[in-house]
């Protein structure tokens, strides 16, 4: 039997086993400063790739009653907290006085949205 994967990464291999244990290091990015995330995050939303957690991030914003277009409008103008560790990679929480938005780098110019939620 095959271990489950839980992360692809930007190049489409399997990094990660169900147990989160590594395969190979290029694919662990380095932790970005806020100022470099901010400027990679509106980057990819203007010019790249963003991409959404299936099924949890859809399902997420329909029962919050989320819709993309309002997570791109916090990726484009909201505030990027200090990166969290989640075991696997660096998640990047994303705040606006109504939303905050995860998300994770796969790579220069994809981002990976994994959950939102509202803050009022």
């Amino acid at each position: 039997m095959y271990p489950i994967p839980v992360y692809v990464c930007a190049k489409r291999k399997t990094c990660v086993d169900s147990n989160e244990n590594v395969k190979h290091n290029e694919c662990m990015e380095d932790r970005l400063t806020v100022v470099e995330a901010r400027r990679r995050i509106r980057r990819a939303v203007s010019e790249g790739i963003v991409t959404y957690a299936v099924p949890h991030a859809i399902r997420r914003l329909e029962q919050r009653n989320i819709c993309m277009v309002d997570c791109e409008n916090v990726l484009r103008a909201g505030v990027v907290e200090e990166p969290e560790w989640s075991g696997r990679s660096w998640r990047y929480r994303v705040r606006t006085q109504r939303f905050v938005v995860v998300v994770e780098f796969l790579s220069e110019n994809e981002l990976f949205v994994v959950t939102a939620w509202r803050t009022s």
